[in-house]
């Protein structure tokens, strides 16, 4: 993973500690099955990033997205653009 990416997922995992304080996840970890955000908090997450990094993500690219890294790789890949 790129030093950007590195800043993505660190970012990312900070937004899923406050939607859900009580889990403890890391960067492999499914979004959904693992870590267990609800479809809700999905989109919280999803929200929080498009904020922070000025991005929007085309909602077809999230069906496909289920770990931390792969979303910090779409964040990454879309602020690159």
């Amino acid at each position: 993973m790129s030093e950007l990416a590195v800043l993505e997922r660190d970012t990312i995992l900070r937004f899923v500690g406050e939607i859900a304080p009580d889990v403890k996840a890391s960067s492999k970890d499914d979004i959904q099955d693992t870590i267990g955000l609800s479809s809700i908090q999905v989109l919280e997450l999803i929200e929080m990033i498009e904020d922070e990094f000025d991005i929007l993500f085309p909602l077809n690219d999230l069906a496909d997205i289920r770990t931390v890294d792969e979303l910090a790789a779409a964040v990454k890949k879309l602020r690159d653009v």
